[in-house]
């Protein structure tokens, strides 16, 4: 593909000549912008520059990894246009709590061109993610078709102007994707289509998840946080997780979050209150239709009281039936009602989930991830992503074990869990062909 810079501009205006240069004795060399495309020039001053066509210089700085990637583009014969690694030039220390020498993290987002990933990657980048004073580079993977559309991404952001981002980079190639990040987000997987068999849907994922999860064991940090979007949510996740066997199986998790805060604002619109006064719900099993949203353990303060949620309900036959079916099914209903699957609600789910993988969570509450069911005291089936209760502190999480479960919750978490069994099933079937 032809990368695009982070900052870099055709326009004079926005890199006139009161542009600090780069410090001398920098590995450097000239760039001159010829209609369109970046071609190199002689040395000038040990500096990096960019020289427009109307003689305007910028001064920039390459990252050891654009280098590398321009000499991978060069090999390929291709000619590079608009370095994607091009950073501006350091200005002095900023006065937001962070300096130039703060190590940025690097994250990837899957599937980088598609809807969710334009609602997430504003958030990610203006640091509501990973912290107000946490410096990005951002990896936007996709695949060979949607280059084009990761082009425009990469403008959005780069007109975005946001001090925390420091680096974008587009791709398709998944050894310059996961390359040593420290968070990935799997948001990319294959759509049911129609008239495609749920088989044919699981075959497609699972080889899509074993590409993502053998270059995540070859190239990313073995401290790497890794959330799976992309549905079937739980099984693509267990499938990344079996063939990235270097990472531990705790590093990775599933998006339940969505199910959880629908859950949540919907007995918040229901007791009358807004969503931050509900706490403690819980999405058990898969995420899908068999989930099943679980109030029993929930408190909801209402008029500065903390209550059981049934009884700031009050109305079981409700909690037990509409308010499940409700959740269970949202995401077809927001299909039904926009033509388009969630997408601001899944992007901020995922924000919630990895703020909280972060900074952990509040005392005393605990939130929904599919996790490795691993020792829990529920009786669910070991060997899957199952949706728990989980509290998490310095970067760890822990489920929430010994809570009380009736028949009722009996019945569902067992149902949901045969669900995953199957398709685990099915899956793994497909792992070893």
């Amino acid at each position: 593909m032809s990368p695009s810079p982070i900052y870099g501009s055709t326009n004079a205006a926005s890199c006139g000549s009161g542009t600090k240069p780069s410090p001398p004795g920098r590995d450097t060399s000239v760039i001159t912008h010829n209609n369109g495309l970046l071609t190199p020039a002689e040395p000038q001053n040990g500096h990096n520059r960019i020289k427009l066509a109307n003689g305007f210089v910028c001064p920039y700085r390459f990252s050891g990894a654009a280098m590398k990637a321009a000499a991978h583009i060069q090999r390929r014969g291709q000619k590079t246009a608009f370095p994607t690694f091009l950073l501006r030039q350091p200005p002095e220390p900023l006065t937001d709590g962070f300096t130039e020498a703060a190590e940025p993290i690097r994250v990837v987002v899957t599937g980088a061109a598609g809807q969710i990933a334009y609602s997430l990657l504003y958030s990610i980048a203006k640091g509501d993610v990973f912290g107000k004073e946490q410096p990005i580079t951002l990896i936007l993977l996709d695949i060979p078709p949607m280059l084009p559309v990761l082009e425009g991404v990469v403008m959005e952001l780069q007109d975005c102007a946001l001090p925390l981002l420091r680096e974008v980079i587009p791709t398709d190639m998944v050894e310059v994707g996961f390359k040593d990040i420290d968070a990935a987000i799997l948001v990319g997987s294959m759509p049911r289509k129609e008239g495609m068999e749920r088989k044919d849907l699981l075959k497609a994922n699972v080889a899509i998840f074993k590409t993502q999860g053998s270059a995540l064991d070859k190239y990313a940090k073995k401290t790497v946080k890794v959330l799976v979007v992309g549905n079937p949510a739980n099984t693509n996740c267990l499938i990344a997780s079996k063939s990235a066997p270097s990472i531990p199986k705790e590093n990775f998790s599933c998006l339940t979050r969505l199910d959880h805060n629908r859950a949540s604002s919907q007995v918040a619109m229901r007791c009358g209150v807004s969503a931050d006064k509900v706490k403690n719900v819980i999405i058990w099993g898969n995420h899908s239709s068999s989930q099943y949203p679980d109030v029993h353990h929930a408190k909801v303060t209402v008029k500065g009281v903390e209550k059981d949620a049934y009884d700031a309900v009050k109305d079981e036959a409700w909690l037990r039936g509409d308010f499940i079916s409700t959740v269970q099914l949202r995401g077809a209903a927001v299909i039904k009602a926009r033509k388009l699957s969630s997408a601001m609600s899944a992007a901020k789910a995922i924000c919630d989930h990895m703020r909280d993988i972060w900074f952990g969570t509040k005392d005393g509450e605990f939130i929904s991830m599919g996790v490795y069911a691993g020792g829990n005291s529920y009786g669910i089936p070991e060997d899957l992503i199952y949706s728990f209760p989980i509290e998490i502190k310095n970067k760890t999480w822990k489920m929430v074990g010994g809570l009380p479960i009736n028949d009722f919750s009996r019945a569902k978490m067992d149902a949901t869990a045969a669900e995953l069994v199957e398709e685990r099933d099915t899956a793994m079937d497909f792992l070893s062909q």
